[in-house]
């Protein structure tokens, strides 16, 4: 399966056309997950994929929400 972009991906997780290590597989994320893994030496599987989900949407979130902050402090 060729690179799909989040929103293509979500629609086949919803739909559980794929699953969640599929899911990190064909994203952009999928080297990262890989040496991700390798760094802690684990093999890739549906809780670790699942676990670096999770990881990297708090991430994602939390630097939005830096941003966010950042925002309102220009504003002042």
């Amino acid at each position: 399966m060729a690179k799909l972009s989040h929103d293509e991906r979500v629609q086949l997780l919803n739909e559980k056309k794929i699953d969640i290590l599929q899911f990190v597989m064909n994203g952009e994320e999928a080297q990262e997950f890989l040496d991700w893994c390798s760094g802690r030496g684990i093999e890739p599987s549906q809780e670790a994929a699942q676990f670096f989900v999770d990881m990297t949407d708090e991430n994602s979130m939390l630097q939005q929400d830096i941003a966010e902050v950042d925002d309102v402090t220009e504003i002042y």
